[in-house]
């Protein structure tokens, strides 16, 4: 067969066009496959920009990929921010990546939250929002400044409360957030007779010279609003890294030190700190309040030290000892406290955030209900844990 002349194949006619076409396609393959990429790229173009109007508004430093398409997962989020913001949302491109989760925006994305910083123990027995609420506060890559507690002017961060994991030392905001507590609920009784003074108090006594108006001025309106039947003062005080209580007993004119860990170095310089405190509450006593009778002589207490056998204490505890002791003592009249562990930990946090004196606490049992939606699996995974062990406690209770 000769290219030109025409002839036919099978019956019918080839023009000599197409079959120069046929050759130059045999002998050009890649011409043909870039021409059908860039049809193809053109089309997933005009497609693409007529699905999403937003791409119309971007900016000049936003770059527009035509062959890159927005999946319907983008599209949602960023038409949740337009119409949330009222206004155009920032591209998904040019958003910055951050290390920690904003708690308001979980809700968009289920599986954004999968551990916790402090795993909730489950020989402990929590309430549904006692549990959503320490879900929230211990949940992994949260903003580590949120205020969760607000009370009296004393605010408690979430990092203050990563404080109590298990292994961690309690920090004083913590210790300062029960001694609001606790004072705000004595504020509630007829008669103020328990005086809670934070560590903040002992500490700026032992680091500078505080004089009685400057500790009237910074603590009576928080922690100083007692009444003439006062009968007790607790002191949270620490000397290096650990902590222990000074509880200064009006009626029996004791002045006892309550300490997990007993060090004979550290004795003497422990009983100093004490009678420093001691005189300075002598000069600080007739201040407070309109006393009936006689002002005692606080620096002349006796000071005792009542011995525990806490075999299976832990240095890092000694904050939550001084927590527990307050809490039990201001109910109980006693200092006996068995042990400390993790249910523990997580009890104090539970308390001070679902306190009825927290300013932030139906905002922040709000954003917890929304966060246990993320969580779902470790709420799961306790109550089945609670379940299981309520059955072997019956199996041997029988």
């Amino acid at each position: 067969m000769r290219i030109g002349s025409g002839t036919a194949v099978a019956g019918k006619p080839i023009s000599t066009f197409r079959i120069l076409s046929s050759l130059h396609i045999f002998l050009n393959p890649m011409d043909n496959v870039k021409k059908s990429r860039t049809s193809a790229r053109n089309k997933e173009r005009k497609k693409t920009n007529s699905a999403d109007p937003l791409q119309e508004n971007n900016g000049p430093d936003v770059v527009c990929l035509g062959t890159t398409p927005i999946t319907p997962s983008k599209r949602r989020a960023r038409t949740n921010s337009t119409l949330e913001e009222g206004g155009p949302s920032t591209p998904l491109q040019s958003q910055p990546k951050s290390d920690f989760i904003d708690s308001n925006e979980t809700e968009r994305d289920p599986q954004v939250i999968t551990s916790m910083e402090f795993h909730i123990p489950r020989h402990i027995e929590l309430k549904f929002d006692e549990l959503v609420v320490a879900c929230y506060a211990f949940g992994r890559g949260l903003l580590e400044d949120e205020v969760l507690v607000h009370s009296l002017g004393i605010q408690g961060q979430r990092k203050a409360f990563m404080s109590l994991c298990p292994g961690k030392a309690l920090a004083d905001d913590v210790l300062t957030m029960v001694c609001s507590y606790l004072s705000q609920k004595q504020l509630m009784t007829e008669n103020v007779e328990i005086c809670f003074l934070p560590p903040d108090f002992s500490a700026s006594l032992m680091t500078e010279d505080l004089t009685c108006q400057e500790a009237l001025d910074k603590y009576q309106y928080s922690f100083m609003q007692i009444s003439p039947q006062c009968s007790k003062v607790y002191i949270p005080m620490k000397d290096e890294n650990d902590w222990f209580l000074l509880v200064v007993d009006l009626k029996s004119k004791e002045a006892i030190i309550l300490q997990a860990l007993y060090l004979d170095d550290r004795t003497s310089i422990r009983e100093e700190a004490v009678k420093t405190m001691l005189t300075f509450l002598d000069k600080l006593a007739p201040l407070m309040c309109s006393w009936d009778g006689d002002i005692p002589k606080i620096s002349e207490f006796h000071i005792t030290k009542p011995i525990r056998n806490y075999s299976a204490f832990v240095r890092e505890d000694s904050g939550a000892w001084v927590c527990q002791w307050m809490f039990r003592t201001e109910l109980f009249d006693n200092y006996d406290v068995a042990y400390v562990d993790e249910g523990i930990r997580m009890k104090i946090a539970v308390r001070l955030l679902l306190s009825p004196y927290n300013i932030n606490r139906a905002t922040t049992l709000k954003l917890a209900h929304k966060f246990a939606q993320n969580c779902h699996h470790i709420i799961g995974h306790y109550y089945a844990a609670r379940k299981e062990m309520e059955a072997i406690k019956d199996l041997i209770t029988r």
